[in-house]
C-alpha cells in the first residue's frame, strides 16, 4: 500500500489525487482498445462517480450536474455564434 500516515478524508483525498495517473492509463487504453475496453472504461467512471457521491454526498452529485450545465450553454453559444457569423459574411 502507499506509504501515506494520515487519518480519514485527507488519506482518501491522497489516495484519489495519486491513482489519478491510472485512470488516465484506463482512459488511454480504451482510446486504444476494442468495444469492450471502452464499455469496461465508462462504466468504472460511472462507478467512481457513485464512489464520489457515496463518499462526498451532494456536492458530487451537484458538481457534475454543474459542470455538465456549462458544458451545454457554452455548446449553444457556439451554435448560435456560428449561425451569426455566417450571417454577417453573407451581408
Amino acid at each position: 500500500m502507499l506509504p501515506i500516515k494520515t487519518q480519514g478524508v485527507e488519506n482518501m483525498l491522497w489516495l484519489m489525487i495519486l491513482y489519478l495517473p491510472l485512470i488516465a492509463l484506463l482512459g488511454w487504453s480504451a482510446k486504444r482498445g476494442d468495444q469492450s475496453e471502452k464499455a469496461a472504461f465508462l462504466i468504472n467512471l460511472l462507478l467512481l462517480w457513485l464512489t464520489a457521491i457515496w463518499i462526498f454526498g451532494y456536492p458530487a452529485l451537484i458538481a457534475v450536474a454543474l459542470f455538465l450545465t456549462a458544458a451545454i450553454l457554452t455548446t449553444l453559444v457556439a451554435i448560435t455564434a456560428t449561425s451569426l457569423v455566417s450571417d454577417f459574411r453573407h451581408r
